[in-house]
Order: C-alpha cells, then sequence, then structure tokens
C-alpha cells in the first residue's frame, strides 16, 4: 500500500468544452514526442512503427498565456489497434486531457493577486501503468496552481481501455457483482490504514467509501490500485491517498491474449461485461459448429450463469449449446430457432444489464 497526502486540495472546475484534435497548440507551443512502452518502462526516443499495442506521447508547453508562469501538458494517441478502437481509444484520451486544460486555461483571466503579473502553473503528466495484460492503461495526474488561487490544485484519472475495442473498460470486468461488498470492505480497511498511519484516522467515524469515490483505479498484475484524488483524510485535512487491495477471490489477473473470451466460467464476470458493454447489433452470428469461437465462448458462458448452460466453455457452438439457447429463447418469449442473432443477443442483454454498471 502506498498513500501520498497533499494539503489543499480544491477541485478544477470541469469543463464540458472537448476540442477535436490537440486545438490547445498554438504558435507558441514547444512539443514533442516520444513512444510509450505500456508495461510501464519509461520513454525512448521516438521509435519505428510497431503493431503491439501501447501508447505514442507528446509533451507540450505553452509560452503565450498572460498569467501562467508555467503551462505544460502531455497528449497521447494509441498505437497497435484496429482503425476504429484506435479512433474510439483517441477519442477517450483526447477527452480527458482536453477537460484539464481547458478548465485550467479559463483561469486564465482572472487576476493575480498582489500585483504578482505571473501568478498561475499548471502541469498535466501521463504515466503508462503495468496493468493487466488484456488492457491498456493510462494515468493523468494535474498538479498546478490556477490563476486567483491559494491553494494547490492535485487531480488523478485514469482510463482503462480494451485493446479489441478502444472503449472504457468497467469495474465489473475485474470485480463480479457477487464480490462487489468484500471488495470495498477491502478498500475501506485499506484506507483506514493509511489514515491510521498518517495519524487523521478517527474510529468513531468508519469509512463508508464506494465505487463512485473513486477518482481512479487500474487492474494491475496481482492486484487493483485505487487513488482517491479528493478526499477527507481527516478534521481539517486534505488529501491524495492510493491503495492496493487483492483481486476478489483471485491471486492474478494477468491472461494471455489467446483466451480473450471468457475467464472465469462460474463468475461470468467479464462475458457480462461483454453483453453490458457491447452494441448487440456487432456480435457474431452463432449457427453452427464453424460459428465465431469468441461469441460462443460469450454466450455459452453467459448461459450458464443464467441457469440454462452446464457444460464447459468451449467455443464451440454444437448441439449442446443449441439446445440451452433454445430454451433461453423460449424463456424469452422470443422466436425459438436455435439461431444467436441480434435479436437473441439482445435478448441475453436485456436479461442482465438492467443497472450495469454497478453502483
Amino acid at each position: 500500500m502506498a498513500m501520498m497526502m497533499v494539503s489543499r486540495v480544491p477541485v478544477f472546475a470541469v469543463c464540458a468544452l472537448v476540442l477535436a484534435g490537440c486545438s490547445m497548440l498554438s504558435p507558441s507551443t514547444e512539443s514533442g514526442s516520444q513512444e510509450v512502452d505500456p508495461t510501464g518502462g519509461g520513454a525512448t526516443a521516438a521509435a519505428a512503427p510497431t503493431s503491439a499495442p501501447g501508447f505514442s506521447i507528446e509533451t507540450h508547453s505553452r509560452t503565450d498565456l498572460k498569467n501562467y508562469e508555467l503551462f505544460t501538458f502531455m497528449t497521447a494517441t494509441v498505437r497497435g489497434l484496429s482503425p476504429d478502437a484506435t479512433a474510439t481509444a483517441d477519442e477517450r484520451i483526447r477527452g480527458m486531457v482536453d477537460t484539464a486544460v481547458n478548465s485550467a486555461l479559463a483561469a486564465d483571466d482572472g487576476r493575480c493577486t498582489d500585483g504578482v503579473p505571473k501568478c498561475g502553473s499548471f502541469e498535466l503528466a501521463l504515466t503508462i501503468l503495468p496493468c493487466a495484460e488484456e488492457v491498456l492503461c493510462l494515468k493523468q495526474d494535474v498538479n498546478g496552481a490556477p490563476v486567483g488561487s491559494a491553494t494547490s490544485d492535485q487531480r488523478v484519472d485514469v482510463l482503462v481501455l480494451d485493446p479489441k475495442t478502444g472503449r472504457a473498460v468497467d469495474l465489473t470486468r475485474f470485480v463480479p457483482r457477487g464480490a462487489k461488498k468484500n471488495f470495498l470492505a477491502s478498500v475501506n480497511d485499506e484506507v483506514s490504514l493509511a489514515q491510521e498511519q498518517a495519524g487523521f484516522y478517527d474510529p468513531a467515524f468508519p469509512n463508508e467509501l464506494t465505487v463512485g469515490d473513486f477518482a481512479g483505479w487500474a487492474p494491475l498484475a496481482d492486484r487493483i490500485q485505487i487513488w482517491f484524488s479528493r478526499y477527507d483524510a481527516g478534521p481539517g485535512a486534505m488529501g491524495a491517498v492510493t491503495v492496493t487491495v487483492p483481486y476478489p477471490e483471485k491471486t492474478s489477473q494477468s491472461t494471455s491474449a489467446a483466451a480473450p473470451a471468457v475467464k472465469d466460467l462460474a463468475g461470468g464476470d467479464e462475458a457480462l461485461y461483454i453483453i453490458c458493454t457491447t452494441d448487440m447489433s456487432t456480435m457474431p452470428i452463432l449457427r453452427n459448429e464453424s460459428s465465431d469461437a469468441w461469441g460462443a465462448s460469450v454466450a455459452q458462458t453467459v448461459l450458464y450463469v443464467m441457469g440454462y448452460y452446464e457444460s464447459v466453455s468451449d467455443g464451440i457452438y454444437g448441439p449442446i449449446t443449441r439446445a440451452a439457447v433454445k430454451a433461453f429463447q423460449r424463456d424469452a418469449g422470443i422466436i425459438v430457432d436455435g439461431l444467436v442473432g441480434p435479436q437473441t443477443w439482445t435478448a441475453l442483454q436485456s436479461s442482465h444489464c438492467a443497472d450495469f454498471p454497478y453502483e
């Protein structure tokens, strides 16, 4: 467990404007690019293109602002993904960066106190986290002092991206619903321990933190890291706290890229994530044993969780799976043909995702 305490941490007013591309740059902006190792190995000199999923990061510095003496930030794009996944991921990254940058730029119209000509500072750093193999993680740290403010700011944001789709991954993928209560209890215990070690813990007011209190989270190789960028650590104190907790009933989330569909048949957590976050019109149609193995594995696991399928999730759409599909279709009141197309995928989605994500 690690902890970082920072005094007086107010929050940037979030700006809703999200710019396309990197339009906050100006002719007076200095920038440099670098290729970044997604495993956390650090930045290297610009390298030849590679098909391995990862990030390319650029550092920018603005010198044309009237009230900022320091204004630096990083931007990032993904590499090694499909065109559609790249577009989706880059949009999410751009939105995260632009929200923080535009919020800070809005403060440049403010006034410095005591006649100081330059009074603001803004630094935005992007860090690649060594997450579990099936996702890409990008952490954003914002630090500085807004124009006209006597206090410093600190904010943490984390993007956990699926390299297959470029979409943000929900915590449900790593913490099944049935494990949520115990998981949050572990998080609260770790925060209490961090407070106690810092001299801020008050047993009369036990922690009741939920997923909504997280500033960010990341699935590391064998633990989940949680950030709280704005958190009352004790009477009269503010702080930024980070803790790590084990995966629920698991020792490792690092998996092989050769098994993208479902890792946990009994829990069905990843299949549930896929069903609840994917446009069902894009799912493969399952007709026979030559059908898409990934889609068959997803269907098998969801049907298992629902009690229709009792065999092994092998990715083969054979007679046993087809019989399970027909039983589900009969109960769902849709055409009973054993074919898993958009109608059946949508019915599977509706059966489990009314309250997704959990909170």
